[in-house]
């Protein structure tokens, strides 16, 4: 349903675990906060919501109507804290779980946003300079029969290129962008995609623990739930975001379809390597396999964060250096002729 985000998914969340605390009916609770939402189309989901568990049906089957909105994940600690008991302390985890993965995500997002911002910046910059400006200095130069730097030269060499060839390399840079959209849109495509990624230097890393991060903490929330543990690993595979993560959690599926311990089917894949493989191996020998997983989980997230701090504090100084030395060349090559001549006129005088 359009005009409904995760904020208010997650803004309801806190507010129903809170009521359900209370010890209050579960319709009397749904249609309070259908009345109280600040969305109105949130409040006429859960008016609707409300109705349908007021006539008998179970709120996990509800919500199952709405996937996008609520998720499989949302929607199958709902079902295991209806058939625990549980409910108020399955949904204050859920909104532990909204508000870590959308801080998770806002990070992610943070720190790719300001060298995209600067890059595009850059781009924009010398375009104009290259084919709006240049054009008129060349005009003047022209008039004065001034001998140019070859700075200036190299500079009017490029712009004549892209006044010529500029509108095939934009027609090609879009066919290409397009046709990379479409193919990392299929399954094949993004698979070679996600896993290309992992291999990347730095940004690999990132999307590592950023894929690593959503999947402990997914699989930690359901196996506290009680979600068969099998389940909870399709469902968590589906949360890490990285369609190579999911593939070789698949494979650990079937791995223990086949016999294998936790333990074993993760230790079969490199990407597990670690501290995950680790985890998983304790608390499946302990008992205590939820408490690691959120432990592992917290790991992840600490490492992202120093990784992002890292790559943000190296990336970004480099970036608005390289900015700054590109502007400066255009603007050097723009006016070094004027400069050199004013330079000649006073020599004269």
């Amino acid at each position: 349903m359009r005009g409904i985000t995760n904020s208010d998914v997650l803004i309801f969340t806190n507010q129903f675990s809170a009521m359900m605390r209370s010890h209050l009916l579960l319709v009397d609770v749904l249609q309070n906060l259908s009345r109280e939402s600040t969305n109105k189309k949130m409040g006429n989901l859960l008016a609707i919501i409300a109705k349908r568990v007021e006539a008998g049906e179970d709120l996990g089957e509800v919500l199952s109507h709405w996937p996008k909105i609520f998720g499989p994940i949302y929607i199958g600690v709902v079902k295991a804290g209806m058939e625990s008991g549980r409910l108020d302390l399955c949904l204050q985890q859920i909104s532990v779980y909204l508000d870590r993965m959308d801080n998770l995500r806002q990070r992610v997002r943070q720190a790719i946003t300001y060298p995209i911002l600067l890059l595009v910046a850059t781009i924009v910059v010398f375009l104009i300079m290259t084919l709006h400006i240049f054009p008129r200095f060349e005009h003047i130069f022209k008039q004065l029969k001034a001998k140019l730097p070859d700075l200036t030269l190299a500079m009017m060499g490029i712009s004549h290129w892209l006044q010529e060839n500029g509108f095939v390399l934009m027609i090609y840079v879009i066919a290409m962008i397009l046709l990379t959209i479409t193919i990392i849109n299929t399954r094949r495509g993004r698979l070679f995609w996600d896993r290309y990624l992992l291999k990347v230097p730095i940004i690999g890393r990132l999307v590592r623990l950023a894929a690593l991060a959503r999947f402990a903490r997914t699989f930690a929330v359901q196996v506290q739930n009680d979600v068969p543990v099998l389940n909870a690993i399709d469902l968590a595979a589906t949360a890490s975001g990285n369609k190579y993560v999911e593939q070789q959690l698949f494979l650990v599926h079937q791995q223990l379809e086949g016999g294998y311990s936790l333990g074993e089917a993760f230790g079969q894949h490199a990407v597990f390597a670690g501290v995950t493989q680790q985890m998983i191996s304790s608390g499946e020998q302990m008992g205590n396999l939820d408490e690691l997983l959120f432990l592992a989980a917290e790991y992840f997230e600490r490492m992202l964060d120093y990784a992002i701090l890292r790559v943000t504090t190296l990336i970004n100084p480099t970036l608005t250096a390289l900015m700054g030395i590109i502007v400066a060349v255009l603007m050097l090559s723009a006016f070094l002729p004027i400069l050199e001549m004013t330079s000649s006129v006073t020599a004269k005088g």
